[in-house]
């Protein structure tokens, strides 16, 4: 794995918005290649025909992002990504929220901690 390339953790949480394979006449590449590909290049600026090697052919990667531009599959993964990382937000105030509350009396007292019904912790003055 290359520096700028997607971690196996970026990865875990994009593939399943991918595309698959079904009805088409080949198989696809690796998409994750390809979109380290697509991502390379959108990081140097550089021509299509001189992506580096270790992303596959450079008209694979340009013809996968065209026509994932082209038919929206670029904002449907947008979409998905942005709602799984506010769901994670949601989870995560909501946790908060519960370990102030849990300890009501001490996180009153101490450092005016409220939770809002937003399950946010907000600060009462």
């Amino acid at each position: 794995m290359g520096r700028g390339d997607l971690s196996d953790q970026e990865w875990a949480r994009l593939e399943p918005h991918l595309p698959t394979n079904v009805g088409r006449g080949g198989r696809w590449k690796s998409h994750r290649r390809v979109i380290n590909g697509i991502l390379f290049r959108q990081r140097t600026g550089i021509p299509w025909r001189d992506l580096p090697a270790r992303f596959g052919k450079w008209k694979t990667v340009h013809d996968r992002h065209r026509r994932w531009s082209g038919d929206g599959t670029w904002e449907k993964i947008l979409r998905a990504v942005q709602a799984d990382a506010d769901a994670d937000v949601t989870a995560y105030r909501a946790r908060a929220c519960e370990a102030a509350c849990l300890d009501r009396h001490h996180t009153c007292c101490q450092t005016r901690a409220v939770c809002d019904e937003g399950g946010m912790i907000a600060r009462a003055y």
